[in-house]
C-alpha cells in the first residue's frame, strides 16, 4: 500500500498527534518541502514554517472511520491545498493522516473572480458617492477609504496640480500609518514628468518595489522612498481633457494588481468630474459676494452685511456712497476697457483709506462703504480724505455721499441719507464743470424732470421713445425675441441716453411712471404686429427695483396688459437681482407673483455682480441673462468660460433659457458657439433701434 502512496502525486503526510512528529511523508511531499529526513521534525516546523502548533490545528475534530474536509494556503509554498485528515493506528500509536490536494489553479481563478466582481461593485460605489456629493472633502475620503481596504494599501491619496504645482490634497492611512500630507504640498510638477507623460496616454504609473528605481531614477527614488513606500499606483485625474491630478496607492496588495488599474484609473475619471463640478460651484459661490473687476464686495455681500446689521441705540452706523461721474460718456468714448480700469481705479483708491470687507460695489459705477461702529469725527475725517483723493484725480470725477449716525432702526434710511448726499454732490459737479452747452443742457432737463407733474407731462408729450434691441440664435443667426429700451427726445433731434436720465427718476420715485409707459408703449407694440400677421417674438420689458416694490405691481401691469390681451408669453417682465436691496426673500416673493399672473419672467445682470446660485433653487423663472461684464474678456478667460458653460449646464437641465448680453465681437461669437444658449444680444448685431427699423429689419424677412 504504501508504494503506491509513495508514488502518489498528492502530498500524504502522517503525524503523531500528541508530540507533532511526522512519523512519514511520502515523496511528492519530501520533494515540495526539501525534506531528505523528516526524523525529529515537528509538522508544524516542517510543513507550516511555525515555531508552535498551528492555531487551526484540527486534531480534536478527527475521528477514525471518516474523514475531515478543509481549505488551506500552505505558506510555505504558497499555494491552495484541500486538505483530508482523520485518525489511523500507526505502530501502536494513534496518529493523524492528511492528504493534500492541490487546488491553487482553481482558487486563484476563483479569488481572480472575487476580485473582479468587488472591484466593480467598488468603481459603481464610488460613482454613486461622488455623483450625489454634497461635501466633496468628506466623500473623497470615504472614497480613499474604501479603494485603501480594496487594495490592502497603507496609504492612499489624491494630488492636486495647479499652475505647475503638486499638492496632496486628500489622504487616507490604515491605522498605525503616519500621515504623509503636510510634507507633500509645493512640489513641481517637473518632478514626475515621466509619469506625466504616461497619464497623458490615459495610462498608470506601476512601481512593484521602489528599490528598482536606485540606481535608474535616483530622484525619484528619493522622493518616493523617503515616505516609506516600497510599492505604488497611480492613475490620472483629468477635467476637458487635462490632467489635473492623480490618485495613488501605496505599499497595497500585490494579487489585486490585475484589477487595481482599471479600478483607479475608472475612479479617476469620476473625480475628475466632481473636481471640475466642485470648482465651478466653487467659482460661483465666490461671484456671489464679490466683484470679479474690482475685488470688492458685490450687491449679494452688501445684503449680507446689511441684514445682519445690529440695530438699537447704541449702533452707531456710517455709510459713504460713491457714483463715478459721466461714466456711460467715458465708455461710449474710450471705450468699455476704459471704463472697467476707471472702476478698478476707484475701488483701488477706496482701499487706500477703507478695508475691503467695507467697500461693495453695488452697481455698475456705484461703491457703498459701510462702517460699523465709526466714531463720528474719524468717519468724517475718513470721509474728507476720500474726498482730497479723488479731487487730485484728472482723468474722471467721482461723487460722493457721507452720513453718520449715533444709532439707527432701519439701515435703508441711512442709505438713502447717504446717497442724497451723493446725489447733492453730484449736481453740484455737472452745474459747476465746464461742460459743452449740449450737455449742461441735457443736464438741466434732466433735473427739470423731477420738478411736479413735469414727468408725466413729458409722457403725454411723447418725449420717450421705445427702442428694441434684438436677441439672435448664436449659429443661424435667427430672430428669438428683442429687450424695449427707452431713449427720450426732448428737444427735436436730441436723442438722450437712459444712463442720463434714470438714475434721476429712480432716485426721486418717479421711475415707476415711465417703467409703466414703457410696457403700455410694449403692449401696444405686440398687438399691432399681430394684427400685421407678423411672427413676434417674446420682448422684454425692464422694471427699476424701485417699480418692483411698489404695492400692487403686478395688479397695475396686468389691468395695462388688460387694455390688450396678448399672449403673455410674449412680454418677459425684466428683474435684476437687486430688486430688493436687503432683502432676497422680497425679491423672490415679487418673481413668484409676476409669474403666478402668467407672465414670463427674466432675470437680467446675472454675473460679476449678482451671481447668488440660491436663486436657482429658491424660485422659478423663464429666462436668465448674462451680464456684459461677464462676457467682455470671454474670448481670453478661461475661468469666465468655465462659468459660462455652468451656468448654461444648469439653466438647460431646469428648462430655463439662457440669453448673453454684450456681444461686441466675433470672438467672443466663436465662443459662444460652443454654449448651450438660446440667443445673444449686443453691438455685433444692432444696437437698439427704433420700432419701424426694427419691425423692418427683423420682422418682414
Amino acid at each position: 500500500m504504501f508504494d503506491l502512496i509513495e508514488e502518489l502525486s498528492e502530498l500524504v503526510y502522517i503525524v503523531d498527534i500528541d508530540t507533532y512528529e511526522l512519523l512519514y511523508m511520502n515523496r511528492a511531499g519530501r520533494d515540495m518541502f526539501g525534506l531528505e529526513d523528516i526524523s525529529n521534525i515537528k509538522c508544524y516546523r516542517g510543513i507550516q514554517g511555525k515555531n508552535e502548533p498551528c492555531e487551526f490545528c484540527n486534531n480534536n475534530l478527527l475521528e477514525f472511520d471518516k474523514f475531515c474536509t478543509w481549505k488551506h494556503l500552505n505558506p510555505v509554498l504558497n499555494r491552495y491545498y484541500l486538505l483530508k485528515d482523520k485518525y489511523i493506528e500507526w505502530k501502536g500509536r494513534k496518529a493523524r493522516i492528511e492528504i493534500a490536494f492541490d487546488m491553487t489553479a482553481g482558487e486563484q481563478e476563483r479569488i481572480k473572480l472575487k476580485n473582479t466582481l468587488n472591484a466593480a461593485n467598488l468603481v459603481n460605489d464610488c460613482a454613486h458617492i461622488l455623483y450625489t456629493s454634497k461635501n466633496v472633502k468628506a466623500e473623497f475620503n470615504e472614497v480613499l477609504r474604501r479603494i485603501g481596504e480594496f487594495l490592502e494599501s497603507q496609504r492612499t491619496c489624491i494630488f492636486e496640480i495647479t499652475d505647475g504645482i503638486i499638492d496632496n490634497t486628500y489622504e487616507w492611512c490604515s491605522e498605525g500609518v503616519a500621515s504623509q500630507k503636510k510634507d507633500l504640498k509645493g512640489m513641481p510638477v517637473k518632478v514626475i514628468d515621466r509619469w506625466m507623460e504616461l497619464f497623458e496616454r490615459h495610462e498608470c504609473v506601476i512601481i512593484k518595489d521602489v528599490s528598482e528605481l536606485k540606481d535608474s531614477r535616483p530622484g525619484e527614488y528619493k522622493l518616493i522612498s523617503d515616505q516609506g513606500v516600497r510599492s505604488l499606483i497611480a492613475a490620472p485625474i483629468s477635467s476637458n481633457d487635462r490632467i489635473t491630478g492623480f490618485i495613488g496607492a501605496c505599499n497595497y496588495a500585490v494579487d489585486k494588481l490585475d484589477n487595481t488599474p482599471v479600478v483607479l484609473s475608472s475612479i479617476g475619471y469620476f473625480m475628475g468630474a466632481t473636481l471640475e463640478n466642485f470648482q465651478y460651484i466653487q467659482l460661483l459661490k465666490q461671484m456671489s459676494y464679490r466683484d470679479s473687476l474690482t475685488k470688492v464686495g458685490n450687491r449679494n455681500a452688501f445684503n449680507k452685511h446689511t441684514s445682519a446689521l445690529k440695530r438699537g441705540p447704541k449702533c452707531a452706523i456710517g455709510v459713504v456712497y460713491i457714483d463715478v461721474n459721466g461714466m456711460k460718456l467715458l465708455n461710449d468714448q474710450f471705450g468699455h476697457q476704459k471704463g472697467d480700469e476707471t472702476l478698478v481705479d476707484v475701488a483701488n483708491k477706496i482701499r487706500t483709506i477703507y478695508r475691503s470687507d467695507f467697500i461693495y460695489r453695488i452697481g455698475g459705477d456705484e461703491f457703498v462703504i459701510i462702517c460699523e461702529n465709526p466714531d463720528e469725527d474719524e468717519f468724517k475725517l475718513h470721509a474728507q480724505e476720500l474726498k482730497s483723493l479723488f479731487a487730485l484725480e484728472k482723468k474722471y470725477a467721482v461723487s460722493i455721499g457721507a452720513y453718520w449716525t449715533e444709532q439707527f432702526e432701519n439701515i435703508q434710511d441711512v442709505l438713502y441719507k447717504a446717497d442724497e448726499q451723493m446725489y447733492f454732490d453730484k449736481k453740484n459737479f455737472y452745474h459747476g464743470k465746464a461742460l459743452s452747452g449740449r450737455y449742461r443742457h441735457d443736464m438741466d432737463d434732466v433735473l427739470e424732470m423731477t420738478k411736479p407733474g413735469a414727468l408725466q407731462g413729458m409722457l403725454e408729450k411723447r418725449m420717450f421713445h421705445v427702442y428694441f434691441q434684438p436677441k439672435i440664435t448664436v449659429n443661424r443667426r435667427r430672430l428669438v425675441g428683442a429687450e424695449a429700451l427707452v431713449r427720450c427726445e426732448r428737444v427735436p433731434g436730441n436723442i438722450m441716453s437712459p444712463a442720463a436720465f434714470i438714475p434721476v427718476l429712480e432716485e426721486s420715485r418717479l421711475i415707476s411712471l415711465l417703467d409703466f409707459y414703457i410696457f403700455d408703449t410694449v403692449c401696444s407694440y405686440i398687438q399691432a404686429w399681430m394684427d400685421k400677421g407678423l411672427e413676434v417674438q417674446p420682448v422684454s420689458v425692464n422694471f427699476s427695483r424701485y417699480t418692483l416694490t411698489e404695492k400692487n405691481f403686478v395688479r397695475k401691469i396686468q389691468n395695462i396688459w388688460e387694455k390688450y390681451r396678448v399672449p403673455k408669453e410674449l412680454v418677459e417682465i425684466e428683474v435684476t437681482e437687486t430688486a430688493e436691496e436687503d432683502d432676497f426673500n422680497g425679491f423672490l416673493t415679487v418673481i413668484r407673483a409676476i409669474r403666478k399672473s402668467g407672465f414670463t419672467v427674466s432675470v437680467d445682470d446675472f454675473g460679476v455682480r449678482n451671481a447668488n446660485l440660491s436663486l436657482f433653487t429658491a424660485v422659478d423663472f423663464d429666462v436668465l441673462k448674462i451680464d456684459k461684464s461677464l462676457v467682455d474678456d470671454l474670448g481670453r478667460n478661461p475661468k469666465t468660460q468655465a462659468v459660462l458653460f455652468a451656468v448654461s449646464d444648469i439653466c438647460h437641465k431646469m428648462g430655463i433659457k439662457l440669453i448673453i448680453e454684450g456681444v461686441e465681437t466675433e470672438e467672443q461669437l466663436e465662443v459662444l458657439k460652443d454654449i448651450d444658449c438660446t440667443g445673444v444680444q449686443g453691438f455685433l448685431f444692432s444696437k437698439p433701434i427704433p420700432a419701424d427699423q426694427f419691425e423692418e429689419r427683423y420682422m418682414r424677412n
